[in-house]
C-alpha cells in the first residue's frame, strides 16, 4: 500500500499494522526534544490514525535541498514503514539515504535477515554502532543482508557522527536523508546539517 498525504502536507504510514511505537519506552526523550527542534515547515512522516498510538519519522531540518528525518524505528516493520513513507517525498531520480544503528546485537541475531530486506527499500544506506556495542562481524552480516535483499550499504562507520556526515557527503538536492535507530543516533541530526550546509557543491 502507498503512502498517503495528509491534508495539512505529511505522510501516513502505508500500513497501520505495524508494531507499536517506542514512544512508550522513550517518552521524555520524545517530548522533550522533539517540540524544540523540528521546524513546522517540514512535513512529517505521519501516521494513519488509529486506535494505536505510533511513532512516525520526524523532520529534523532541510540544508543544501537535501531533507533530513530521525525516527526511533528499531523493528524491521516500523523501518520499512518509514522508508515507505520517506520513499513518496522524493522524485524520480532522487534518493533515500538511510543511516542506521540496531539497537543491540541480540536484535541484529534475531532480526538481521529482515532488517536486511527493510533497509533494501531505500537507495543506499550507512551502519553505525550500537550505543551498547555491536561486534564489527555483525555489522558486515547486516550488510550482507541488506546485499542479498537487493539494497545497497555504502559504508560501516561505527562512530555514529561520522555515519552520519558521510550521509550528507552523499547526499544532494532532492534527496531525503532518515536516521533510523533507538539510540543516540538521532541526535546526529544537527551535526548532519551543518554538514550538508557546508557543501559548496552536495553530490548528486
Amino acid at each position: 500500500m502507498d503512502a498517503v498525504v495528509t491534508e495539512h502536507g505529511g505522510l501516513a504510514r502505508p500500513d497501520p499494522a505495524h508494531s507499536a511505537c517506542s514512544l512508550h519506552t522513550r517518552p521524555d526523550r520524545w517530548t522533550s526534544r522533539r517540540t524544540t527542534v523540528w521546524p513546522s515547515r517540514i512535513p512529517a512522516l505521519r501516521p494513519l490514525s488509529g486506535p494505536r498510538p505510533w511513532c512516525p519519522a520526524r523532520p529534523v531540518g532541510e540544508a543544501a535541498g537535501v531533507r533530513v528525518f530521525d525516527s526511533f524505528a528499531h523493528h524491521p516493520d516500523e523501518v520499512s514503514a518509514d522508508l515507505a513513507a520517506a520513499r513518496s517525498l522524493v522524485e524520480l531520480g532522487r534518493r533515500v539515504i538511510a543511516v542506521f544503528q540496531p539497537s543491540d546485537l541480540a536484535r541484529l541475531d534475531a532480526f538481521g535477515v529482515d532488517f536486511g530486506k527493510a533497509l533494501a527499500g531505500c537507495d543506499q544506506v550507512v551502519l553505525t554502532d550500537s550505543t551498547r556495542g555491536v561486534p564489527s562481524a555483525a555489522l558486515e552480516l547486516l550488510s550482507a543482508h541488506v546485499t542479498s535483499a537487493g539494497g545497497s550499504v555504502q559504508h560501516i562507520l561505527r562512530d555514529r557522527i561520522d555515519a552520519a556526515m558521510r550521509a550528507a557527503e552523499m547526499a544532494g538536492p532532492g534527496d531525503v536523508v532518515v536516521l533510523l535507530g533507538s539510540g543516540d543516533l538521532v541526535e546526529s541530526g544537527p551535526a548532519l546539517l551543518a554538514t550538508l550546509g557546508t557543501l559548496v557543491a552536495p553530490a548528486a
